[in-house]
């Protein structure tokens, strides 16, 4: 068993469980302004809950430039919500909720919907292993097999396994299969 996080959700307890909405408790600090990583349709911002550091996975609005496509993006990112709350394995980053991501667009201030999970200290498991040439990768990857084979057998098909910030994704792309 590999966890990356470690993280317990239960260190959280001064947030209300009764609220996934977590934007009053987060604390953006002026040293994590820019994003921490990139991906092809959302930026991660380091952010911190009364001390702990968590992750704002915030969507980019590429494109969305009437209100039908903004619906459309928050369909989306509701969807995501739905599945991913409902996921709990050691493998798998674990949601803790959403916000309203403050941003200034083009079109004046504005707030994103944003996802929210634990900020995962060691990086992607790229790279972790990038800078820890020596440690043994067959754990790592059975710790992503298992992490997938729980999804899959929740219906749930991941569509970006690349290594970009989830602990599961990592190396799929160069694994070989006999």
């Amino acid at each position: 068993m590999v966890a990356f996080s470690g993280f317990d959700a239960r260190r959280l307890n001064h947030v209300p469980d009764s609220t996934l909405d977590l934007t009053n408790n987060i604390i953006y600090r002026d040293e994590y302004r820019h994003p921490a990583a990139e991906g092809g349709q959302s930026d991660i911002y380091r952010a911190d809950i009364h001390g702990i550091p968590i992750a704002v996975k915030v969507m980019r609005e590429i494109g969305v430039d009437s209100d039908q496509l903004r619906g459309r993006l928050a369909q989306k990112i509701a969807r995501e919500m739905k599945v991913w709350s409902k996921v709990t394995h050691e493998n798998v980053l674990a949601f803790l909720g959403f916000c309203f991501f403050p941003n200034i667009s083009h079109t004046g201030s504005s707030a994103q919907l944003s996802l929210v999970s634990p900020w995962m200290k060691n990086g992607t498991a790229v790279q972790f292993a990038r800078a820890n040439p020596t440690v043994d990768r067959l754990p790592i990857i059975r710790g992503v097999v298992d992490g997938l084979r729980h999804l899959h057998e929740k219906n749930i098909v991941h569509g970006d396994i690349k290594g970009v910030y989830k602990p599961l994704d990592l190396w799929l792309s160069t694994l070989r299969f006999a």
